[in-house]
């Protein structure tokens, strides 16, 4: 059970996102990550066709993105000749998708020949443990397992809704392959939830996943890296208005959880508590505050009823806890921003900065403990928007995702929340381009990862200062290229073909150690079934 006191935090805050006005919304069912309907906007975005979207949050609902969609088309006529044809090439590929569709069944089928091995992070760098593996070539896939080998997998999608009010998502996956001379296979559930939706207000429960953040794979405190959490979660359809006063925050998205972790963990059964509030004060700017609170779970330091409400109240700690910070939780809070810009054909500059737990030294808060994430979006590197750009550099401090007390670090089944790495520095750039139903994208990117053991300083005064390292290990250095082209086609089928090589550097902080890593990957997918 998730627990009265957890629950209780679920029903105020839920009553937040309907705060203000929304306009009667019938239910329906989210986008797989990078589906092509998101990419769509997003492209339609850079020609200024849509104002009124949240990137923060995501993923989007079908009803969410046909809106859009549909906000867009109503703009059409404002273009000049070559852009209004270059936006409706862009709506032609999405207009095969029936996003009103009320069953809906596809399967994705795919195979992956694999040379790339999964790693753990490094735990011995006393800040705080940690239990998780990498594996650079294969992240941000929703938490599904690779073979480091030869691999088949296979999934089948289905969506239902039922009524104006219910709806339901089912996602199980199953997989063969072979590696390092044996054979494997296992199952995965990717996501199996049900919706509840009342006007703009919905209640999921079950699996599902969220990405948080403006970079194209999410933010650090929830990227789509993990598996799904098996989570109640409360949350907006569309951006609502706050009532009075409140209404000069403009359009808001909002959205909180409570989740219950994993058994086969240091603690288990440990709570996820997550927030994230959304909102656009500009058309031209979106800003954003987001949290995610650990706590509790078999053998969980133990705290009383007050101090674990004060803990999910941000900064009441901060004001009222005598300058401490309550230790039988692990915190992490991000605020970002995100700002379009028209004149350069409404390219995107984005931030975001995440704090693991507060400090008192400046040094020590903006980088040793904290990470950044900095990127650009240009949807139109030219003035139809055949090619577009994206650059993302993002910095994890030495104690992100770590953590004293909870000593798996925050993770789901050993895969990290966030985006990134821990104790790392990296980035990539992507190019790619599109042309009738084909996007080609090539991906340039670097990371710099560290073992370095480190130490805490103390101030006179006994108050914790800044990091010193005690013992300086060899960098590994991870440079990639990833190469990708996909197809779309009638109906919502897709195929895509993928290749990636990778060199590293003082491979595993050895030394002098290289290693060559490459990954190449076929899949498609295939509607089956698709009623009213």
């Amino acid at each position: 059970m998730l627990g009265i006191r957890s629950l209780g935090l679920v029903v105020p805050l839920g009553l937040m996102v309907v705060g203000g006005h929304a306009a009667s919304a019938q239910t329906s069912t989210d986008l797989p990550p990078g589906a092509r309907e998101e990419w769509a906007v997003e492209k339609l975005v850079g020609f200024g066709l849509i104002d009124d979207r949240v990137f923060a949050v995501r993923p989007w609902s079908r009803g969410e993105v046909a809106r859009l969609l549909g906000l867009a088309r109503e703009r059409l006529p404002g273009l000049g000749d070559e852009e209004r044809e270059a936006a409706e090439a862009i709506l032609a590929t999405v207009a095969g998708r029936d996003l009103a569709a009320r069953l809906r069944l596809e399967g994705i089928i795919g195979g992956s020949l694999l040379d790339s091995p999964w790693l753990p992070v490094p735990e011995d760098t006393g800040m705080g443990a940690i239990d998780a593996e990498v594996n650079h070539l294969v992240r941000y896939r929703g938490g599904r397992d690779y073979v480091d080998g030869q691999m088949l997998g296979g999934e089948l999608a289905l969506d239902g809704v039922l009524g104006d009010h219910l709806a339901a998502q089912v996602q199980p996956r199953l997989w063969v392959g072979r590696g390092a001379g044996a054979g494997l296979d296992g199952g995965q559930l990717v996501r199996g939830h049900a919706r509840l939706q009342r006007s703009n207000l919905r209640l999921d429960v079950g699996r599902s996943s969220s990405v948080w953040g403006p970079g194209r794979d999410g933010g650090t405190l929830l990227a789509g890296n993990a598996p799904g959490l098996d989570r109640i979660r409360v949350s907006s359809d569309s951006p609502f208005r706050w009532p009075g006063f409140l209404s000069a925050l403009g359009p808001t998205q909002a959205e909180v959880f409570i989740a219950l972790l994993e058994e086969r963990r240091d603690i288990p059964r440990s709570k996820l508590v997550g927030y994230n509030v959304s909102i656009r004060p500009h058309p031209l700017v979106e800003a954003w505050f987001a949290t995610l609170i650990q706590s509790g779970g078999r053998g969980s330091p133990t705290a009383g009823a007050w101090e674990r409400i004060a803990d999910h109240l941000l900064f009441i700690d901060w004001i009222f806890n005598g300058g401490e910070t309550f230790l039988f939780s692990n915190k992490g809070t991000s605020l970002g921003m995100r700002v379009r810009v028209p004149r350069l054909r409404h390219s995107q500059l984005f931030a975001e900065f995440t704090l693991e737990d507060k400090g008192h030294n400046p040094r020590r808060i903006f980088w040793q403990d904290g990470a950044w994430l900095v990127g650009v979006w240009v949807p139109r590197l030219d003035a139809v928007g055949t090619h577009d750009l994206r650059v993302e550099l993002h910095h994890s401090g030495y104690r992100m995702h770590r953590h004293g007390q909870f000593t798996s670090g925050r993770t789901v089944d050993r895969r990290l929340l966030g985006m990134g790495d821990v104790n790392s520095d990296g980035g990539f750039v992507e190019v790619a381009t599109n042309r009738r139903g084909l996007r080609f994208s090539l991906q340039l990117g670097v990371e710099n990862r560290s073992a370095d053991v480190w130490d805490t300083r103390f101030r006179a005064d006994g108050e914790l200062d800044f990091l010193e390292k005690v013992d300086d290990r060899p960098d590994e250095l991870y440079l990639r290229g990833l190469a990708s082209v996909r197809a779309f086609g009638d109906g919502g089928r897709e195929l895509v073909v993928g290749i990636g090589l990778a060199r590293v550097s003082d491979s595993r902080f050895v030394e002098g150690a290289v290693r060559h890593d490459g990954i190449l990957e076929i899949s498609g997918r295939v509607p089956i079934l698709s009623r009213d």
